[in-house]
């Protein structure tokens, strides 16, 4: 049977006296010889407990911090030097995890823990179809010529599978190997994508897979990580758990490889619709845990969890982009691609997150809402200030600051100095509703974000160079989607501010913000993403009437 580790006993401040010595006898020369030297392995293995608590919150690591040394020393083994890689792992998650509060929303660590299988399978099986489909296919085309019904998806090799190599040893040694190792391979993986493979695309070595593939894969890798982790309360895996990241990497993969050959659309590669089919089957996975959540709630049975398991996934699930688009009769149509869409529905997702954290939960702490007048006055300095930060990023573009001077007839569309002025309206109503001494704060915050946000994105929109802007109209109506944050936070906060107080504010503040984020995305509507259509799903579910929940 192997040794338990710190994550399956927690610390008991009552094990402290285990580490105290059991000696009552005068030692001998001998003997006084092992025990100095054990005390100094013990010496040695305590400060590299307390190394790794640094890990934790300074007032965390000053309260329990002795009570947790105690409890890992009087688990060690005899003669251990160094921290077990169980206690290493566990050390550090759970110390991120109490930085970040994770467990102080109520059922964000149910939900982590809930979502953690699913998100490894969705994970291991995008992998393994990019892998099969999209980066096998490749050498086929090369021989075959053009794309066909038997290679729908080919497109050029990329590293991709490095990363998706690691996602699915990640899912077997979840299956077979123990827990720790389990999440260390999920670490592994994790890092092989947010770092490996953007490193090695930056060397003559390959090009890397389209951004959005490997935020989705990042996305739900930190949901397996953290839903993993014993610091939240996630227990040993069992049997069904373990093959459930196999078992659904099969199977996402074979569902997406058949919607491939039925949906067959040109060009192929990783863009057009192929991130479309892979979202249409992600999507399904989620709106599947909203609908058994749905139900049990309707049936008067706890499913917290399982809600925010659902808007947990849709998060990363937003990221996997729109179908092949949807064109617009006028070109001065406000501009709503890729990147809007994955802006938007990380939007929708967070907004069904903040109304869960908001739902009564047996483990809620008392006094951690802010004032409703506060909330609304902020969301509109937020609003001020990131027109304030287009603006100026516009005006420095136009002084060739932040990039090439715009040449003549390619300045912003009409709707984005409209969408400014929209952004100021909106905070100016929202703003009076708090004092204007705290607004500085906000303002600042969220006009030197959205200068930085604008001009990555212009950056991005014009194939990641920084003098090589063909058109500045064109990257000016991409870089306003920015605006869609700080417009969905005064929708989701003038909802929640009008049931209780400054009505006739809040009011006008809902009214306009929610009519142009309508006017910015509603018509193109045939074009949304299965993703992003998932998340309005969420909403939905999340809409359920109180008396009804938990």
């Amino acid at each position: 049977m192997p040794e338990p580790t710190a994550s399956d006993s927690p610390p008991v401040s009552g094990q402290a006296h285990a580490c105290e010595p059991t000696h009552t006898r005068e030692p001998t020369r001998g003997s006084g010889q092992a025990h100095n030297s054990e005390r100094e392995h013990r010496s040695g293995l305590e400060s590299a407990y307390r190394h790794l608590l640094l890990a934790y919150p300074p007032r965390y690591r000053a309260r329990r911090g002795d009570e947790i040394v105690d409890t890992l020393l009087a688990e060690a083994a005899p003669g251990q030097r160094f921290p077990r890689l169980a206690e290493v792992v566990d050390l550090v998650q759970a110390g991120l995890l109490e930085r970040c509060r994770v467990g102080r929303v109520p059922g964000l660590a149910g939900g982590l823990i809930a979502a953690a299988p699913t998100g490894l399978a969705l994970a291991a099986g995008i992998a393994a179809f990019l892998w099969w489909r999209v980066e096998g296919a490749s050498a086929v085309d090369a021989a075959a010529g053009p794309s066909t019904a038997a290679t729908p998806v080919g497109g050029p090799g990329t590293l991709g599978p490095i990363a998706y190599a690691a996602w699915l040893l990640a899912a077997g040694a979840r299956a077979v190997l123990p827990a720790a190792l389990g999440r260390f391979a999920i670490a592994v993986a994790l890092v092989t994508t947010v770092v490996v493979v953007p490193v090695l695309a930056s060397t003559p070595l390959g090009e890397r897979p389209p951004l959005w593939v490997l935020m989705a894969l990042a996305g739900f890798g930190i949901v397996a990580l953290l839903g993993t982790a014993p610091g939240l309360g996630a227990g040993p895996p069992t049997a069904e758990a373990r093959l459930c990241g196999a078992a659904g990497a099969v199977a996402v993969a074979v569902c997406t490889s058949t919607l491939a050959q039925s949906w067959v659309v040109n060009p192929a590669g990783y863009y057009g619709a192929t991130i479309a089919r892979v979202g249409a089957v992600v999507v399904g996975a989620v709106a599947a845990l909203a609908v058994i959540a749905a139900f049990h709630l309707f049936h008067g049975r706890p499913a917290h969890d399982r809600l925010w398991a659902a808007a947990l996934l849709g998060l990363p699930a937003g990221w996997l982009g729109p179908f092949t688009g949807t064109a617009v009769a006028s070109p001065h149509a406000p501009h709503f691609g890729r990147f809007a869409q994955v802006l938007l529905a990380t939007c929708v997702t967070v907004a069904v997150m903040h109304r869960l954290a908001r739902h009564p939960h047996p483990q809620r702490p008392q006094g951690t809402i802010t004032a409703p007048g506060a909330s609304l006055a902020r969301a509109g300095w937020h609003a001020i200030g990131t027109a304030a930060g287009l603006a100026s990023w516009i005006a420095l573009s136009y002084l060739g600051i932040t990039g090439p001077s715009p040449s003549a007839g390619t300045g912003p569309p009409p709707y984005v100095l409209a969408t400014m002025a929209v952004l100021i309206v909106v905070g100016l109503a929202a703003g009076v509703t708090g004092s204007p001494a705290g607004a500085w704060r906000p303002l600042l915050t969220a006009f030197t974000g959205t200068g930085a946000a604008t001009w990555l994105v212009a950056v991005y929109v014009n194939d990641w160079t920084v003098g090589s802007w063909h058109d500045f109209g064109h990257t000016a109506a991409v870089a306003t989607a920015v605006a869609l944050v700080p417009l969905s936070e005064c929708v989701v906060v003038a909802a929640t501010v009008r049931r209780v107080e400054r009505r006739r504010a809040a009011t006008l503040v809902l009214v306009a913000a929610l009519g142009w984020l309508m006017v910015l995305t509603i018509q193109y509507v045939p074009g949304w993403a299965p993703p992003l259509l998932g998340a309005v799903a969420c909403v939905a579910a999340a809409q359920i009437p109180r008396h009804r929940r938990e």
